[in-house]
């Protein structure tokens, strides 16, 4: 079975559970034992980011690997400090977004979008990279903001400024639909072709209002609420002050 390695944590002495991302099971939890140990060999295999090749037998305490072995390591993203803090910030929305054997179109979501960021051409616009990702995630799971026509009367207006984006809704509402209070913001046309331009055709401030909207939407919608993925350009600059100063 081929899963994503998406989190790990310490229990007892020696022993780690591994949270996966699978390719026929969806999300999954499960106990290694022994991985602590210096003569352990399934150690180096099981680092977050990391595509790999296991197996697992199930017990009265729950699902237990017994071997793990990597089959992908995408060692361009883990040579790149931007790349690296993306890859993380993906695994991390994966994770929250995600429930236990949820949807299994997430697994090869997430291993392509790794692949993309694996190649060695630079990240320009981290933000919308994952922007652009949060989008298809929350296709695969079922909350993904609705952006074609109205959430409740259903009507497509050619006139883009009578639509807002409603919180509360999932999507784009008519002005007369929903009252102008509460969590509400503004709609363009340029939010329906994210999806299918790879590079920004926004301004700055329509790229900073949609980022806003959608990190509110999935963090409404989604099983718990998710970290903001725009402060990565914050530890961005942060981490070239320090460079600077040194």
């Amino acid at each position: 079975m081929d899963a994503i390695i998406l989190k790990r944590k310490d229990i007892r002495e020696y022993d780690q559970i591994v949270t996966c991302l699978t390719d026929h099971f969806g999300k999954q939890e499960y106990l290694i034992r022994g991985v602590k140990k210096i003569v352990s060999k399934n150690a180096a295999h099981i680092e977050p980011c990391s595509v790999v090749d296991m197996e697992f037998v199930s017990a009265k305490s729950g699902d237990m690997l017994t071997t793990v072995y990597t089959t992908q390591y995408f060692s361009h993203v883990k040579k790149d400090y931007i790349k690296r803090l993306v890859a993380d910030m993906l695994l991390t929305l994966v994770d929250m977004c995600t429930t236990t054997g949820e949807d299994l179109t997430v697994y090869p979501l997430l291993l392509e979008t790794l692949d993309i960021l694996n190649t060695k051409r630079p990240l320009l616009d981290p933000v919308y990279f994952i922007d652009r990702f949060v989008l298809y995630l929350g296709k695969a799971v079922g909350i993904s903001p609705v952006l074609e026509a109205c959430c409740i009367c259903k009507s497509n207006k050619k006139d883009d400024t009578e639509y807002i984006l409603s919180i509360k809704q999932g999507g784009i509402c008519c002005r007369s639909c929903v009252p102008l209070e509460g969590a509400i913001y503004p709609f363009c046309a340029e939010y329906r072709t994210i999806l299918t331009m790879s590079t920004c055709n926004m301004s700055l401030r329509q790229q900073g209002l949609f980022h806003a909207y959608l990190h509110h939407h999935m963090s409404f919608h989604s099983p718990q609420s998710i970290p903001d993925w725009g402060n990565i350009k914050k530890w961005l600059n942060v981490a070239d002050l320090c460079i600077i100063e040194t």
